[in-house]
């Protein structure tokens, strides 16, 4: 679902308000056919994440230069809608970022401190959108790549958010 960022909290909780917008319908798979677990588990975030790609590929245009939105009091402005959030539980938060389990999304913390008011160093997201493009720059040297997102502390995935403006 997408929805924007100045919505009152009474009228973004009420469904019947339509203060969301369905996007699309990620697909369920367990990629069963796939027997090496380790093969199957990157290709399911690779999935999600292209998927996500794909429904949110509109932005990066429209985040950089801006699109002409009408407004709720019917005037046109441009707007440069942004991504800013992705709700979601822990397991979900991990699949986003590209970390490993039982790792925080967010930063640099312990496992054994997740869930404590211990403030983390956020994650370098330079340094990860660095080794994520390697891939890119690089796709003669997989080694090169999955060592480049070691060091960085990232899966070697395909990332959604890496050509999100201000992501």
């Amino acid at each position: 679902y997408l929805t924007i960022g100045n919505i009152p909290k009474e009228t973004r909780r009420k469904p019947s308000r339509q203060a969301q917008l369905l996007l699309g319908y990620l697909p369920v798979t367990r990629l069963t056919q796939i027997k090496n677990a380790e093969v199957r588990r990157r290709a399911l975030a690779n999935l999600f994440h292209r998927c996500m790609s794909d429904l949110l590929g509109p932005m990066q245009a429209a985040g950089l230069d801006g699109i002409v939105l009408t407004s709720g009091d019917g005037l046109q402005r441009r707007c440069h809608p942004i991504f800013a959030t992705f709700v979601g539980d822990y397991p979900e938060q991990v699949l986003v970022a590209g970390v490993k389990y039982g790792l925080c999304p967010k930063g640099e913390l312990e496992h054994n401190n997740l869930g404590s008011t211990i403030n983390c160093v956020p994650r370098n997201h330079a340094r990860a959108v660095d080794a994520l493009r390697t891939r890119v720059e690089n796709p003669e040297d997989p080694a090169a790549f999955i060592a480049a997102c070691q060091e960085a502390g990232v899966k070697p995935i395909d990332a959604f958010w890496m050509d999100l403006p201000y992501a």
